[in-house]
């Protein structure tokens, strides 16, 4: 089976690598990249190899099959480069100061990423071994430049989707059905909060906020996509967006459901992340039937090409 995926990526990534290569031009793939980390308020700069290792940790686990990981290696750079070569574009127009740094830990915007701190204390013992898997992978994938009309494609994807993602407005990102995913244990989960709680933590990401007196309405007007997933709600006077409310409280997904009573919210989530692109849980079944990071890519994202820009 391995000789199979291994077989399967040369002839796919043979076919399309090509004419970006360092002798031709120019790699769009910068060697090194600023980070603004939201948290802590600073600018770090890191090999870009560094950041992609960071961002595959943070969206998969370590023992994950290669292809698997590979997969997501190169759906992380093309939303990391999209994100670079479009800084100026309207859909970044209103978004939180990134002080000038390339990319930021804003997950609304960016992959997510954890730092070598953050990873060392999760993994333990396992650190320096998964540590070296991930950043060989992450070498091999920042050689790979997923484009669409000859441009970085923004290739978002979560761990777990809702069973149906949403429609990423964008060609090589449409909905898919994928009903293996309720299968996984991340599927769903229901998180109980005080009102105390939700008031802070909110209050403490967005600023003081204004609520009325009756708590069944601290939250109104919300609006969600065809899938359910949370598009945006009003928290008192506040608009927040999906990913604002889930981030504030710790959720693991932007489906989110609310109920309130007898002083506690209930929020139900579906999935895991923001329920658009590539599922890292079927792409994880995909590559344990064999099929190469390549195969993956072409499932979830049509039309995209593979090129080869020489590594970072």
């Amino acid at each position: 089976m391995r000789a199979k995926a291994v077989l399967a990526a040369a002839v796919i990534f043979g076919t399309l690598l090509c004419g970006c290569a360092r002798s031709e031009r120019e790699s769009p793939v910068p060697e090194r990249i600023t980070l603004y980390i939201e948290q802590e308020s600073r600018i770090v700069t890191l090999d870009y190899t560094e950041y992609l290792t960071g961002c595959i940790f943070a969206a998969a686990d370590p023992s994950f099959q290669r292809e698997t990981l590979l997969a997501v290696g190169i759906a992380c750079s093309g939303q990391a480069l999209y994100r670079i070569s479009a800084a100026d574009n309207a859909d970044n127009k209103g978004r939180p100061d990134r002080f000038g740094a390339d990319l930021s830990t804003d997950t609304e915007l960016c992959p997510e990423w954890l730092s070598p701190e953050q990873l060392e204390q999760e993994y333990g013992d396992k650190y320096e071994e998964y540590f070296q898997r991930i950043s060989g992978i992450a070498e091999e994938a920042a050689e790979i430049l997923p484009c669409y009309n000859e441009k970085p494609a923004n290739l978002l994807m979560c761990r777990v989707s809702a069973g149906i993602t949403d429609d990423g407005g964008l060609p090589y990102l449409p909905s898919l059905r994928l009903s293996a995913d309720k299968e996984s244990r991340y599927y769903s989960c229901s998180t109980a909060l005080t009102e105390e709680i939700v008031r802070k933590s909110i209050s403490d990401a967005v600023g003081r906020v204004a609520l009325p007196p009756d708590r069944e309405q601290w939250f109104s007007g919300a609006e969600r996509t065809d899938s359910g997933t949370l598009v945006k709600i009003n928290f008192g006077g506040t608009e927040l967006s999906g990913e604002q409310l889930r981030r504030a409280l710790g959720l693991r997904s932007t489906n989110i459901g609310i109920e309130y009573a007898y002083g506690t919210f209930t929020f139900t989530t579906l999935g895991e992340g923001n329920n658009t692109g590539m599922s890292v849980y079927t792409a994880e079944l995909l590559a344990r039937g064999g099929s190469s990071a390549g195969e993956i890519l072409e499932q979830f994202y049509p039309g995209i090409e593979l090129k080869s820009c020489g590594g970072a």
